[in-house]
């Protein structure tokens, strides 16, 4: 459902003014800009702009499919085993965005989690995703988090975070 959406365009930039939508239970509210639109569609450039999101409550859960698994079982006289194997593929990280996403949500679900206060950047560039300044308030304590993923080398992506929780209480996951 889409409340709200004001946008201007022009051959280099389009402006998203006003987003007020929602998607379930969640709500999106976006201004932003993004340059270079119609080349990286129809050439190929790179795709620049940045987008400001904040939301009262986005429910992930809504937005979760089911995962694609194998089940294996053999049976020999002595035992039987049973495995479970989950398909995973890289992300590949395009090498035509620049993007950066400035994010502060109040309230995020994910499946019996809640997390309260969320905010930080999230910015594509260069095969590169990079999260920056990430907080927010999860398990009755406090979470930090900076890093990257790149996949410059297809082949052998690289991850590199850094987290620090202060007074979590983990067992509140298991409930």
């Amino acid at each position: 459902q889409v409340d709200a959406l004001n946008m201007t365009f022009t051959p280099q930039v389009v402006t998203l003014d006003k987003l007020v939508a929602k998607v379930g239970r969640s709500d999106f509210d976006a201004v932003g800009r993004f340059d270079n639109l119609l080349n990286y569609v129809f050439a190929g450039e790179v795709l620049k702009g940045s987008l400001n999101l904040t939301s009262k409550l986005i429910d992930l859960n809504e937005f979760m499919t089911e995962e694609s698994t194998t089940t294996t079982t053999t049976t020999t006289a002595k035992n039987s085993q049973t495995s479970t194997t989950v398909e995973t593929t890289n992300a590949d990280v395009p090498n035509n965005i620049d993007f950066t996403l400035t994010a502060s949500m109040a309230r995020v679900i994910y499946d019996n989690i809640e997390i309260k206060g969320a905010s930080g950047k999230i910015t594509v560039r260069n095969e590169t995703v990079t999260i920056s300044n990430l907080k927010a308030r999860i398990l009755d304590g406090d979470l930090a988090l900076d890093g990257t993923y790149s996949t410059y080398q297809v082949e052998r992506p690289a991850l590199d975070f850094k987290f620090k929780f202060v007074n979590v209480d983990i067992q509140q996951a298991f409930k």
